[in-house]
């Protein structure tokens, strides 16, 4: 059985390529799948130091990060795999705003989520956002937004 590969004009992800640890492999394919010409949008986590060893174990831990470079870094890797940068925007600041306030308003709601999610989830929850808050709030994590087309 052959199996056709589809094409697209368009290839969009929303804070999920950070999980995926060798991006030139996974950048190679995302332009493998697009059409002359398509576009890739993503919204994806990055770090905005050099962070240490354990900081690492523990974002790999609580949040399965397995890739963060730098907003540099990463426009750099998309420009190298061939894509044309048309549009970024570093969502560091929106997002730490965006975590700080998501944590008050969560924690506002404890009993009502509780109600309707279970302890166990809104503990697991709170764990979370608490974990990426911390993370936004002391600068080491960070946002990156693009637009980049296929450079044919």
């Amino acid at each position: 059985m052959t199996l056709k590969i589809k094409k697209f004009d368009a290839v969009v992800s929303w804070l999920t390529l950070y999980h995926i640890p060798n991006h030139e492999i996974l950048l190679n394919k995302l332009y493998d799948l697009l059409n002359s010409n398509g576009f890739f949008y993503t919204e994806d986590i990055t770090s905005r130091i050099k962070l240490s060893d354990d900081e690492i174990k523990e974002i790999e831990k609580e949040i399965y990060g397995k890739h963060l470079p730098n907003f540099d870094k990463y426009i750099s890797n998309l420009e190298k795999n061939g894509f044309k940068l048309i549009y970024s925007e570093d969502m560091s600041s929106s997002w730490t705003e965006f975590t700080k306030e998501r944590i008050i308003q969560f924690n506002s709601e404890k009993e009502r989520n509780i109600r309707v999610h279970g302890k166990e989830v809104v503990d697991s929850l709170n764990s979370f956002y608490n974990f990426v808050g911390k993370y936004y709030s002391n600068e080491k994590l960070g946002g990156i937004r693009f637009l980049a087309k296929k450079n044919t």
